[in-house]
């Protein structure tokens, strides 16, 4: 045995160290050898109790009032309501601030946020192609594309010497992936 401290041989300091260490608790408050709290997630995995480093889920907002006297105002549909509570807050603020609405609620309520979400998503489409610098040709092909095959090609950066040959490349292997589904 090597005289290493905690190799078969005791050593007062390692002792003392040892017994200081039972008394200190973990680094999230809880008392030393103290049980799991009810409802906490097993050894390693993340949860949403307290002093946990990573939430489990995201807090919901806040639900706005203005957006359920809207909704109660105009007599929105369910559908209609849920789809406007979806919207960010900034979003759901021009749809209800856009003026009045005719004789169909729903139906307008639809419209405005479909025209919402066509202006940020043309906003996210020309911020991604400034932001890499690409030709008017590779933006055009993804101004073609769906929305949500948009997001799915603009959720990783352009990483190669040439951003244009690159967008255009993920934007037919977009379209070919969707006509195949």
């Amino acid at each position: 045995m090597t005289g290493q401290p905690g190799f078969g041989r005791k050593d007062s300091a390692t002792e003392g160290s040892r017994a200081n260490a039972k008394g200190i608790g973990s680094a999230w408050g809880q008392p030393a050898g103290a049980p799991p709290g009810p409802g906490a997630p097993p050894n390693g995995a993340l949860g949403a109790s307290w002093g946990d480093p990573v939430p489990a889920k995201a807090p919901a907002a806040p639900a706005d009032p203005r957006v359920d006297w809207f909704c109660r105002q105009h007599g929105l549909d369910a559908v209609v309501e849920r789809r406007l509570r979806q919207l960010a807050p900034d979003a759901q603020r021009r749809v209800m601030d856009e003026g009045p609405i005719g004789a169909n609620p729903s139906f307008e309520v639809t419209s405005r946020i479909h025209r919402i979400e066509a202006w940020e998503h043309g906003h996210h489409v020309s911020s991604f192609c400034a932001r890499h610098i690409v030709s008017p040709q590779a933006q055009d092909a993804l101004k073609a594309l769906s929305p949500d095959i948009a997001r799915k090609v603009m959720s990783t950066p352009l990483t190669s010497p040439d951003p244009s040959s690159e967008l255009l490349a993920r934007c037919n292997d977009a379209g070919k992936d969707s006509a195949v589904q």
